[in-house]
This record gives C-alpha cells, sequence and structure tokens, in this order.
C-alpha cells in the first residue's frame, strides 16, 4: 500500500509514486511552485499521525512531524512557510506553522474555537475559519493572521450546520461559506466591511473559489 499524487504536466496526469512512503495514505496536497510541493496523509495505527513529504524539484524528502500530531488541512507559502490546522496529543484543535525547520503551535490557548479550513494568499494575510459556540449553537467564527500574530475577526456569526470554508483571495478578498440546518450562505470581506451573498439552495457554498475569469 503506498500512496502517490496524481501531476499534470499541461496535456496529461501522471500519477508519481512517493518513495518511501509505504503503510501511510495521501490525504491532501500542496504547493507554492514546481519545486516545493508538499503531501500529507496518515500513518496506519489506531492513533492518527500525520506523515508529510515534499518534493524539492529534483527530490522527495520526509517532513518530521510532532508524534501524535495530525494536521487536517496545510497551505503552503513556501519551503519556511506553511500553515497548518489539526490536533496534537496535548490540543484537540490547534494552528500550526512550519518555519523551515520545526512546527511551531498557535491558538491553543483558544479554547471556544474549532478550526475546520485554513487559506492564505500571502505571509502576512493568513485565515482560519471554524466555529466557536454562542448560547449553546455552533457559530461562524474565524482568526487572522497579520504576519506577527492571529487576530479573532470581528464579523457575522451566523448559526452553523456544515463548514465553514474559508478562501483568502487578497487582503481585501476572502469569502466564508457554509451552511445552515436549511441552507447554504457565503460571507465576503472586501476589506472595509462583511457582505452576505445569497447563494441557490442546491449549492455546495463551504468551498468558494475564484474562478479567473472574475466569477466564483
Amino acid at each position: 500500500y503506498t500512496p502517490f499524487i496524481r501531476h499534470f504536466n499541461g496535456s496529461s496526469w501522471q500519477a508519481i509514486m512517493i518513495p518511501h512512503a509505504s503503510g501511510s495514505t495521501a490525504d491532501w496536497v500542496s504547493a507554492s511552485s514546481a519545486d516545493n510541493v508538499w503531501v500529507g496523509g496518515r500513518s496506519s495505527g489506531s492513533v492518527a499521525t500525520s506523515v508529510v513529504y515534499r518534493w524539492n524539484g529534483a527530490r522527495w524528502g520526509k517532513v518530521p512531524v510532532p508524534a501524535m500530531t495530525f494536521l487536517s488541512a496545510v497551505v503552503v507559502l513556501s519551503p519556511k512557510n506553511v500553515w497548518a490546522y489539526g490536533s496534537s496529543a496535548t490540543i484537540a484543535d490547534d494552528v500550526f506553522h512550519w518555519n523551515g525547520s520545526k512546527w511551531q503551535r498557535y491558538l491553543s490557548d483558544t479554547l471556544n474555537f474549532i478550526p475546520q479550513s485554513i487559506s492564505a494568499s500571502g505571509a502576512k494575510n493568513g485565515w482560519v475559519s471554524g466555529y466557536a459556540f454562542s448560547h449553546g449553537k455552533q457559530v461562524v467564527a474565524a482568526y487572522r493572521w497579520n504576519g506577527s500574530a492571529w487576530h479573532a475577526v470581528s464579523m457575522p456569526h451566523p448559526a452553523l450546520y456544515v463548514g465553514p470554508g474559508v478562501t483568502a483571495v487578497s487582503r481585501s478578498n476572502v469569502w466564508i461559506g457554509y451552511a445552515t440546518s436549511t441552507k447554504p450562505g457565503v460571507l465576503h470581506w472586501d476589506g472595509q466591511q462583511w457582505h452576505s451573498v445569497t447563494v441557490p439552495y442546491w449549492a455546495n457554498a463551504t468551498n468558494v473559489v475564484p474562478d479567473g475569469k472574475g466569477g466564483y
């Protein structure tokens, strides 16, 4: 059982095997360039522990991950700037940062916030969305990284059933999609204020991405 990913070379897809990765899965991939591709998954065993590999343009190498740490999603900005959220042996839900040599934890003391999605448009604009608890209900919440620290985002907090997923296109263009128990919803940050965007009732709004033509 060996994990693999598929690489598109401009005309076709090719299966790429990851050497010496037997016994683990390949659940996510993120890249900042052709010579900085990260692939991660879970090792075999009863405890959810992440295994991460990086392609440097010439070969695959294993990235160390703290014991009993599970990374749910990763956004790669450079070889020395990688954000992830997940869980560890001591903290149920946390945000992790790779600085090129080790992982550092953030938001460990934010007990009323459960990360569900992470995105970044640059080194000074990272976003993590999730849910918090308010009056016995799950509501949409988010934190933003400004280059030096994470700060709670002042925003609407609609009740939540599924999501939320965040997409940071730029500092003045951030989308958070979610779903209540009856309908999907989208919040858009234009750099000045939040706007509630109506979406079709049948849409899966938890993953909003630009289409390259001015739409989403």
